[in-house]
């Protein structure tokens, strides 16, 4: 199995997310998004496009409280935003 393969079978969560403690300071919609954006990133470019009926779908939560997560995420300099 090359690394590459190998790294599409895991989503990563850099260290200093909980290590500062960002992850208690989370709330459980914001910590599921999380977690499905990395799921689909590209860590080679670091960009994820996941629909917001996905991370909803994925995640478990309603799709009105998708976008507040996200927002949230972004204030707290966890993920990114970039226009398309």
């Amino acid at each position: 199995m090359t690394a590459q393969k190998k790294n599409k079978d895991f989503a990563r969560i850099p260290h200093w997310i909980i290590d500062n403690g960002f992850i208690a300071k989370l709330k459980p919609t914001e910590v599921k998004a999380y977690l499905v954006l990395n799921r689909y990133a590209d860590y080679t470019t670091g960009i994820s496009f996941p629909s917001v009926e996905t991370i909803s779908e994925l995640s478990g939560g309603h799709k009105n409280s998708i976008a507040p997560a996200t927002k949230r995420l972004l204030s707290l300099g966890l993920i990114g935003k970039v226009r398309t």
